[in-house]
C-alpha cells in the first residue's frame, strides 16, 4: 500500500489476514499481486488528473508493469464539482481506458473515508 493513502481504507486492511506493507510506490496505490495493483482515484482528482495529462501516463505506466490494473473510483458524484468541466470528456477518457488500454474500473462496495 503506498504511504500516502490515508483514511479508514489503511485501518479496514489491517483487519484482514494479508501481509500489508506500507511504502512509496512509484506506481498505483495498492500492489496485489506480481500482476495486479489497483489506482484509486477520487471523482475531482479524477478530472484533474485527465485534465493536467497525468491519467493517461499513469494507467499506460500501471499497464506495463502490471497486466492487470484495477482503476478504483470513489465518489464519481465529485467529478463534476467544478465548473466548467466536461462530462463528454471525462466519460470518453472513461471509456477509453476501459476499453482502448483494459483496465477494468470499480467502485468500492462500502463508503471509505476520502481523506488522503
Amino acid at each position: 500500500m503506498d504511504e500516502r493513502e490515508r483514511g479508514s481504507i489503511r485501518e479496514a486492511l489491517k483487519q484482514l489476514p494479508c501481509e500489508l506493507i506500507i511504502t512509496t510506490l512509484d506506481t498505483g496505490d495498492y500492489i496485489l499481486s506480481s500482476e495486479t495493483v489497483v489506482e484509486r482515484k477520487r471523482g475531482d482528482d479524477l478530472v484533474a488528473s485527465i485534465f493536467d495529462h497525468r491519467f493517461f501516463l499513469q494507467l499506460i505506466k500501471l499497464k506495463s508493469i502490471f497486466p492487470q490494473p484495477i482503476l478504483m473510483l470513489e465518489a464519481p458524484e465529485r467529478m463534476f464539482e467544478r465548473p466548467f468541466t466536461n462530462e463528454n470528456a471525462v466519460y470518453g477518457a472513461l471509456i477509453y481506458a476501459a476499453y482502448k488500454i483494459g483496465i477494468p474500473i470499480i467502485r468500492p462496495l462500502m463508503k471509505l473515508d476520502l481523506q488522503r
